[in-house]
């Protein structure tokens, strides 16, 4: 009389999962070695000896010229100096424009310019602009309760914020 054994419900299911996980893993194996530098015999794995960055005259280190291989490279403009944008200054009518659409009270604005030229007159390494002034100005206080300040740009009620002690916000 012949045996016949029990077919477990489960082996072919687990060995299409062991298949699929064995095509992965030899998958990522494949893509992890083709990053792998020096396999690919990539000219960029090593720099050449006159890449190297050198000390110059005009400049602390010269940059060496972009590869004519193709790979992607952009030259960015020069920036702008404060002279020059100084220089550029739009009209008095689109300044007004801009600072009424920037949400910032004229009082309060005027209070920002203040503290800026008082403290570049006072400290000119800190270099405080009053643009930062009013971004802490907006979260601290919602630029003065929306310009709650008297002529000096003194705020009329105080302006607490949360406390730093360490502990967190409530």
């Amino acid at each position: 009389m012949p045996v016949h054994r029990a077919r477990r419900p489960y082996a072919g299911r687990t060995r299409r999962g062991l298949r699929t996980t064995a095509v992965a893993v030899a998958a990522m194996a494949a893509l992890t070695a083709s990053q792998a530098p020096g396999l690919t015999g990539d000219d960029h794995a090593d720099p050449a000896a006159d890449d190297v960055l050198v000390p110059v005259a005009d400049g602390p280190y010269a940059e060496p010229d972009p590869p004519d291989d193709g790979s992607y490279h952009t030259e960015l403009p020069p920036l702008d100096t404060a002279e020059a944008a100084q220089a550029a200054s739009a009209p008095p009518a689109l300044v007004r424009e801009l600072r009424s659409q920037s949400g910032i009270p004229a009082t309060v604005l005027r209070a920002y310019r203040a503290a800026e030229t008082s403290v570049g007159a006072t400290d000119p390494g800190c270099r405080l602009p009053w643009e930062l002034l009013a971004a802490i100005g907006k979260v601290e206080s919602g630029h003065a309760r929306g310009g709650a300040v008297d002529r000096n740009g003194t705020t009329l009620g105080r302006i607490t914020g949360p406390p730093l002690d360490g502990r967190g916000s409530p």
